[in-house]
């Protein structure tokens, strides 16, 4: 089972370099950075917002 994880991060991350690598040959280094950036924004606050979890809520905020 750890091998088949294994594989599958190896897969993953091999697709993500060769996707950023094609959005930056098409877009500036600094414009696909801020896309790479927004998009994993958007992704991560989708989960969270699907599992209806506080980002913050570990955190002992002083304004909070």
């Amino acid at each position: 089972m750890y091998y088949f994880f294994s594989v599958l991060t190896a897969v993953l991350i091999a697709v993500m370099v060769v996707a950023n690598g094609e959005l930056t040959a098409e877009y500036d280094i600094y414009s696909a950075t801020v896309i790479i950036h927004i998009v994993g924004l958007i992704l991560v606050s989708g989960i969270a917002a699907y599992k209806k979890e506080r980002v913050l809520s570990a955190l002992k905020l002083p304004w909070a």
